[in-house]
């Protein structure tokens, strides 16, 4: 296997000795597989070498993710012996990566799961029952379910029965988690409400004690408390404009960012997007809908098929996957939630574009400001934007019209 990576014999020799040689070359083997470039595997077998010795690694010996980002952190703060090993956010950053892949890869990893094993069966009934009699959206199980994962582990380690548990247990739990992570109100009222449902439907099935749903204090949100924090349309131009160049990543940067600021698209909305969602001879475009089940059919502009098919012909590499848009480094595999958001915040700070919470949604809020500047009326924006109550709309009611009419009008000349 090293032969093909390396073309120092020296170097081949030194980690065909090394430890765990079967586990770096299975995992070396999976890689290249999948894609991976030989820089790529070259990287990934010099950082197994340094993860075995920073973390004395011994076969079937689990470790944690705290003691990789500790290693991890150690690691990067170690002397340099090269000039060009400057970078240590990156090295940290490519330590946990490549050891908590490997690591999971070969079964030697601790899930962090497993504290709430104890749970797994309450969990899995609740989970079940948010997807086939509630009927709710897969990412609204997911963010559920994370929510009061987190609450289960703090059950686990002190050790605390969920058919003994109390209201002043639950109080000590939201309380340490509102201090440990500096929440919001309202992301402390979003974990208030997940806990809830959980609560309640344990009650049900008699696995906790009764009452404890509706006894737990919430914080007081009051409605429409902040404006919407997105940036004007003119920055939204300047966003899209900043991807004009011919690289790679500025092709398929230019064609996510039109689509997010056109359509108001979710996140997870535009990353489900398929390549044959385009229907190139009438000139329309089926999203896949992230809350609500139905699908929706748009238009086209030119602005927007050109990007597209310029990302398709000249950027976008042949792949197995049907997702439109894919990493730009090998393997090839569709971007992440994280991959996006990264891209567009790394766009907006380098252009100062200043809003409270940087990110894909964002460029959501910015549409259906325009929407309002434009003339839209509240129940026209909110099924644009695809909202079931009407609620979630009326926040855009408080921004100043006066001064959104003052913006370009809607047409989206000079973008393409």
């Amino acid at each position: 296997m090293f032969n093909h990576i390396f073309c120092s014999s020296l170097t081949q020799r030194r980690h065909e000795r090394s430890s765990l040689l079967q586990q770096r070359v299975r995992f070396l083997r999976h890689c290249a597989e999948r894609g991976s470039s030989r820089e790529t595997l070259q990287e990934i077998a010099a950082y197994q070498l340094v993860i075995i010795d920073r973390l004395r690694l011994k076969p079937a010996r689990p470790v944690a993710p705290g003691e990789i980002k500790s290693a991890a952190q150690r690691w990067a703060e170690r002397k340099y012996s090269h000039p060009r090993l400057t970078d240590r956010s990156r090295g940290r950053a490519r330590f946990v990566s490549v050891a908590t892949r490997w690591l999971d890869f070969i079964g030697c990893l601790a899930k962090r799961d497993d504290l709430t094993k104890p749970y797994a069966s309450a969990l899995g009934l609740w989970v079940e029952h948010m997807r086939s009699e509630r009927g709710l959206a897969p990412l609204t199980i997911a963010t559920e379910s994370w929510h009061v994962r987190h609450f289960l582990r703090h059950l686990q380690a002190r050790g605390i029965s969920i058919r003994k548990l109390s209201i002043g247990d639950i109080d000590d739990a939201l309380a340490q988690r509102a201090s440990w992570r500096d929440y919001a109100r309202r992301t402390t009222r979003l974990h208030v409400s997940a806990l809830r449902a959980f609560l309640r439907f344990a009650e049900t099935r008699q696995l906790c004690p009764k009452g404890l749903a509706v006894a737990i204090a919430a914080p007081t949100v009051y409605r429409h408390e902040f404006l919407p924090s997105g940036p004007s349309w003119e920055e939204v131009r300047r966003l899209i404009m900043s991807a004009k160049g011919k690289h790679p990543k500025d092709v398929r940067d230019r064609a996510i960012l039109a689509i997010l600021s056109i359509y108001a698209l979710r996140a997870g909305e535009l990353l489900r997007l398929r390549l044959q969602d385009f229907d190139w001879d009438h000139d329309t475009l089926l999203v896949q809908h992230g809350k609500r089940k139905g699908d929706r059919i748009w238009p086209l502009p030119e602005s927007v098929r050109r990007a597209v098919i310029r990302y398709e012909e000249e950027v976008r590499p042949p792949s197995p996957y049907s997702e439109l848009f894919l990493t730009l480094r090998r393997p090839f595999r569709p971007m992440s939630l994280d991959c996006l958001s990264r891209m567009v915040r790394c766009r907006m700070r380098r252009l100062n574009i200043q809003v409270r919470r940087s990110g894909p949604h964002c460029l959501r809020h910015a549409c259906a400001t325009r929407l309002l500047a434009y003339g839209m009326s509240m129940k026209e924006i909110g099924d644009y934007l695809g909202h079931r109550d009407p609620e979630a709309t009326r926040i855009y009611a408080k921004v100043d019209l006066t001064a959104l009419r003052q913006v370009a009008d809607f047409d989206l000349g000079g973008l393409a």
